[in-house]
């Protein structure tokens, strides 16, 4: 089976930066989503979460919005 790559939310390899859609401030993103928008781990994205340095929206699950991630990449 051939592995998917039309997805923007695949891991990246080691050394290479994914190209993005624009990240859209007024949407919601999962925790897999944001943690590629601000480039590391969901477990340092989660970690980042629980000491409070991220703000979640919940609504069934955990989001981080567009402005959030915007705010958190320029720091």
């Amino acid at each position: 089976m051939e592995a998917r790559t039309d997805s923007p939310y695949l891991p990246i390899p080691k050394g290479k930066l994914a190209v993005l859609p624009q990240l859209d401030l007024n949407q919601r993103y999962s925790i897999a989503e944001a943690s590629v928008y601000l480039r590391q781990s969901p477990s340092k994205t989660y970690s980042d979460i629980a000491a409070g340095r991220i703000k979640t929206i919940r609504d069934g699950k955990q989001f981080i919005t567009g402005k959030e991630i915007a705010a958190r990449s320029a720091a």
